[in-house]
């Protein structure tokens, strides 16, 4: 649930972050930091459950006696609670992100509306190139 939790926190910040122009300029390392931290914490949770597994499939491993609680609790308990620290410090940093400058979007707005009449307007000079009313 925290890895889940954590990567919302995290898309939602760096969504936040993708469209708001005031936080371009910044020199914000959080967004990268952020993700890296929340798919640490998934594949250390996925890997230590398929170990788990391993280890509790009955006649499946050769490992006994005392070697075999300790893995049981290195993957059962220990790593998971690894992982959910992980994720925490991941949704932790996503928070820590600056926060946009207010009407910003509007900016973010221009410059996509700008982009997207740069791409028809060259489109439409590239097909009249094409045509032969232009030559």
């Amino acid at each position: 649930m925290m890895i889940v939790y954590a990567w919302m926190t995290v898309l939602w910040a760096d969504v936040s972050f993708a469209w708001h122009p005031s936080l371009w300029f910044g020199s914000s390392w959080q967004w990268i930091v952020g993700p890296l931290l929340v798919w640490l914490a998934a594949w250390m949770t996925g890997a230590s459950f398929r170990r788990f597994f391993g280890v509790m499939q009955y006649r499946q491993s050769a490992i006994k006696g005392w070697r075999k609680v300790g893995r049981v609790l290195l993957y059962g308990v220990c790593a998971p609670a690894l992982s959910y620290t992980i994720a925490a410090l991941g949704a932790d940093v996503a928070h820590a992100i600056p926060k946009p400058v207010e009407g910003d979007w509007k900016i973010a707005v221009g410059i996509a509306g700008t982009i997207i009449a740069i791409a028809v307007l060259s489109s439409a000079i590239s097909k009249l190139r094409r045509t032969e009313i232009y030559q």
